[in-house]
């Protein structure tokens, strides 16, 4: 259905712009109604003979390089085989790699062993009564046209499925609201019947027994689809000496199966003199050619199938650069200020925007990236390598421009544009003179990048902005900075990581301004002005680290609105500014730096004596060389926070850990560890994430046992000189993730007992590459892959980046279906080396 669908769109290009001419009646001219109606009709035609030659010719190609993913996800099936009851297998991913191809080689494979089946599709708002009627029509080959009501249609099913061992496939469930309606006419009649659906939405896939993540294809699997494709084109493979061309396409497609089988059959169709400017225009996203731009089309289709407001926030996710990780708190307060985002009842628009986020990873349009050693925030990025189209729809639409722009600028772009995206580097040369010939009068929001001189942009011309990121500008100086100030309606200012020194008093004269941060910079001392900012709700600066903090300003209590502060550096703070920061009732989130030496101890515990006092702390950042004393002042009057992340190293666990009842995520380090301190740890009833590392080599091993808590904890990252813990049966009940960071250590000192966590699924390894020799490195490995292959799970092992998956040996076993017994005898146990993700029930 998604090949169908989307290619159908390409057929669809020249026909959209003529459907729009009779919505504006003042554009219709007589003499060409009847030529557009005749064209029209053509069109039509056209396309529904296009429509069924893909729905065979397209999937077939598809099916050629799924198989291996469609064996597994069979296997998966056939190990459920051995439980009567009804099982839910989901497969999900992004729009266009395959996953509906990828179910029906499934269902034809597996269709003869069930008594009934069905495949039906679903979409974004469904007709739910005719969804139903399809069913019916495949489960007992009736049309049912007397059944017009819904619970009806829903009755029937239940009663065809009565005693029935029956196979059904929903494909492309877009909402939790369509897929319970479905389930309420697929009944459990303990058959052994299986249930496979597809879906973008990560929400919709957590709901079911297991879930199949199908990721784009590899190289090898993109070159095989682009050659097979191209060779049922033109009877010819791709001329070799454009390998590296073919190399750079397919690197643009990101191994998204549609976007190759659209190029390959594009590239079919042109003569090979023509084939360079077909390259270098897709690579780039530019140029006026037909072809490339229906291809941008259907490349679009997954970004244009989202609600409206979350395609705006998409959309914006183009001004950051190809390169650069996506920061989520970064482009919440970025969508705030732009107006994006309203606030939605009871939820505010941080809320709010914070729920969009998730929902555009939820839908598979962003995902996180790099290894989560800590409990920092996560990085994120747009999925499977669509940045560049991402940028083009931005850019048609005239949502952002960017400059330079492959040195080429549209006449378009240069007129009035309203959120400008610049990426300066030495070798690009000066692009100043491109702003100044724009009319910058309606720029809302400028993103900047590289090494940009002071006079790139003429901010004395940016009156009406509203976001300002410099983020990363290490050329930016304080010549800047004055005429940045005379930006009366800016809300979000980042100098970060720039070479600016001070900040002038004409800083309070943005009184709009809700976020600043100049963390990562020069500046010693915030003025006065700042503290006189009334809508300010995010106050970012200084240094993680020891190195130099930031002098607050008297007057700090007058931050009515700020929530996020920090880094607030102990020796920078006087006495009366420590006493006003505990008069801060708004603020949630707090980074403090703290320091070691001998007068600094008094300072460390009145600062956190003051910040005791902010009931509504939710996140705690402790950095620098030293470490709260075991008794924290004003401890108990953090009845909110649920994230404390400690850089320094305790002697133990504190006693009054125990009185953080609302904790979520702890990060700590300690330099022993006795059974007491695990009982701490695991009586945190709500705790679901600990990073804990222990200093040193432990003379006994780490022994977790059911008694010792963690009733919730799901995510465990162990860093140890070595990882000598071992877990009893029922330790740690819910724990999904195991991390590990190895060292070198004697051999005799590895994890044991993998095989207790009940909840496992994910083991992570990480040590530097020196160490992969090293005795005890090679013995843990070899004892956790050997833990893994006898997990009653399928256990995921990455070793340093690189996935390993383990299935548990399948037994012979026997199915009584109510209608037939089903000798199953299949063995899955094995390892696949890659990045998929696949489990057993």
């Amino acid at each position: 259905m998604e090949f169908t669908v989307m290619l159908a769109m390409r057929a669809m290009g020249s026909l959209i712009p003529k459907l729009e001419k009779f919505k504006d009646p003042d554009k219709l001219r007589e003499n060409e109604v009847k030529n557009d109606v005749e064209f029209l009709s053509t069109q039509m035609k056209t396309i529904q003979a296009a429509l069924r030659k893909v729905s065979e010719d397209q999937r077939d190609d598809a099916e050629f390089v799924r198989m291996r993913e469609a064996k597994k996800v069979t296997e998966i099936l056939l190990a459920g085989m051995a439980t009567p009851e009804l099982k839910v297998l989901s497969v999900v991913g992004l729009g266009g790699l395959g996953k509906t191809t990828l179910v029906k080689v499934v269902y034809d494979t597996l269709r003869s062993q069930f008594d009934s089946k069905a495949f039906v599709s679903l979409s974004p708002n469904p007709d739910m009564k005719r969804v139903f009627k399809e069913m019916l029509h495949q489960l007992d080959n009736k049309e049912y046209v007397d059944l017009l009501a819904e619970r009806e249609l829903i009755c029937k099913i239940r009663e065809l499925l009565q005693d029935k061992r029956y196979l059904i496939v929903i494909d492309d469930i877009w909402d939790l609201e369509s897929w319970g309606r479905m389930r309420c006419a697929l009944l459990d009649s303990n058959c052994g019947s299986r249930i496979i659906t597809t879906t973008r939405i990560t929400d919709v896939a957590t709901t079911a027994d297991k879930s199949y993540e199908l990721g784009p294809l590899s190289p090898d699997e993109s070159r095989m689809l682009f050659n097979t494709r191209f060779s049922s084109g033109t009877g010819t493979h791709p001329c070799p000496i454009l390998d590296e061309a073919t190399k750079k396409l397919l690197q643009k497609c990101g191994g998204i199966p549609l976007a190759i089988i659209t190029i390959a059959t594009l590239l079919a169709s042109k003569p090979k003199e023509d084939w360079s400017t077909v390259y270098d225009s897709i690579s780039f996203a530019y140029g006026d050619n037909k072809d490339v731009k229906d291809t941008a089309r259907i490349f679009s289709f997954n970004h244009f199938s989202l609600p409206i407001t979350l395609k705006t926030c998409l959309l914006y996710l183009a001004t950051s650069h190809k390169k650069k990780r996506i920061e989520r708190g970064s482009f919440v307060r970025k969508w705030i200020a732009e107006g994006f985002v309203s606030e939605d009842g009871s939820y505010s628009r941080e809320e709010v925007a914070n729920r969009y986020f998730r929902e555009l990873v939820n839908m598979s349009m962003i995902q996180p990236v790099g290894h989560d050693d800590s409990l920092g925030e996560v990085t994120y990025e747009v999925k499977y390598g669509m940045f560049d189209d991402l940028r083009l729809v931005s850019e048609r639409e005239h949502f952002v421009t960017f400059l330079p722009a492959g040195n080429r600028i549209s006449n378009t772009s240069l007129t009035a544009p309203v959120r400008l995206s610049i990426q300066f580097s030495d070798s690009e040369g000066s692009i100043g003179s491109g702003t100044k010939e724009m009319d910058l009068s309606h720029v809302r929001s400028v993103t900047m990048f590289g090494s940009a001189p002071a006079d790139l942009v003429p901010f004395k011309h940016l009156g009406y902005l509203r976001v300002l990121d410099l983020d990363g500008c290490k050329d930016l100086d304080n010549s800047a900075v004055d005429d940045i100030c005379r930006m009366i309606q800016l809300k979000y200012l980042s100098l970060k990581q720039t070479q600016v020194t001070e900040l002038p008093s004409q800083i309070g004269k943005l009184l709009h301004l809700e976020t600043l941060d100049v963390r990562q910079t020069r500046v010693k001392e915030l003025p006065q002005e700042v503290v006189k900012l009334p809508k300010l709700t995010h106050l970012l600066f200084g240094q993680t680290s020891s190195l130099g903090g930031v002098k607050l300003p008297a007057g700090s209590n007058q931050l009515k609105s700020v929530m996020v502060l920090g880094a607030v550096d102990s020796r920078e703070c006087s006495a009366s500014v420590m006493e006003e920061i505990s008069e801060l009732k708004q603020v949630r989130e707090v980074a403090l730096v703290l320091h070691d030496g001998p007068a600094d101890k008094e300072r460390n515990d009145k600062l956190l004596s003051s910040i005791g006092k902010c009931a509504n702390l939710r996140l705690l950042e402790i950095y620098g060389d030293s470490s709260p004393s075991d008794k924290l002042p004003a401890s108990p009057n953090l009845p909110l926070l649920d994230e404390l992340k400690v850089v320094g190293t305790f002697l133990e666990v504190p006693r009054w850990i125990a009185q953080l009842r609302a904790i979520e995520k702890l990060q700590m380090k300690v330099s022993k560890l006795e059974p007491n301190d695990l009982i701490i740890l695991g009586g945190l009833p709500g705790l679901t994430s600990l990073a804990l590392a222990l200093v040193g080599i432990p003379r006994k091993p780490v022994a977790i046992t059911s008694g010792a808590g963690f009733p919730c904890l799901e995510k465990f990252n162990f860093d140890c000189r070595a990882p000598w813990v071992t877990f009893q049966e029922g330790a740690m009940p819910c724990l999904k993730h195991l991390q590990l960071t190895l060292y070198v250590y004697p051999a005799d000192k590895s994890p044991s007992g993998i095989m207790h966590l009940q909840g496992l699924n994910k083991i992570t390894l990480c040590y530097s590459s020196r160490y992969t020799s090293a005795e005890g490195v090679a013995n843990t490995v070899a004892v956790i892959r050997e833990e893994a292959s006898r997990h009653g799970n399928l256990i995921e092992l990455s070793i340093n980046g690189n996935y390993e998956n383990y299935f548990l040996s399948i037994p012979k076993a026997k199915v009584d279906t109510g209608t037939a017994a089903t000798e199953v005898n299949t063995r899955v146990s094995k390892v696949i080396t890659g990045s998929e993700i696949e489990e057993e029930w």
